[in-house]
């Protein structure tokens, strides 16, 4: 399949995704967006290199598909590859560098808030990650 069967499969999927989402499904919904994701990352490797309007279109749609599928590891790890390449204009590079950045700071709010503080007696002690140290107070 070319890109215009791909990215139209995306679409639908996407489509079907956001009517889950709207009905309260949303491990669907996710399911439905990896779906589109998916197919929007075949559409990626079937364009012609020369369309760069149609790969930064195409690359920020991939990134956002897999970001709301809750697949954060392969929206970073896309929208890397891709700024990485250096053949996406600006637009596209700016949008796929904002959703990067709201998975490092969502990445953060998480390991900040599994860092807990618990105090025993006289000892405080501190976890972080799974470790834990001791304070004297």
């Amino acid at each position: 399949m070319g890109w215009n069967q791909n990215h139209s499969e995306s679409e639908r999927f996407a489509s079907q995704a956001e009517v889950a989402a709207r009905a309260g499904r949303r491990k669907r919904a996710a399911e439905l967006y990896r779906e589109a994701a998916e197919a929007e990352r075949r559409a990626l490797a079937a364009i012609d290199p020369l369309k760069i309007r149609t790969l930064g279109i195409t690359a920020v749609s991939a990134v956002s598909l897999y970001y709301k599928a809750a697949e954060r590891a392969a929206a970073a790890d896309i929208g890397q590859r891709y700024l990485d390449a250096g053949s996406l204009p600006e637009f596209a590079q700016h949008q796929i560098r904002e959703i990067l950045d709201v998975i490092r700071r969502e990445r953060l709010d998480k390991e900040a808030k599994s860092a807990r503080v618990h105090r025993t007696g006289r000892d405080s002690r501190v976890g972080l990650a799974g470790q834990i140290g001791r304070k004297q107070p």
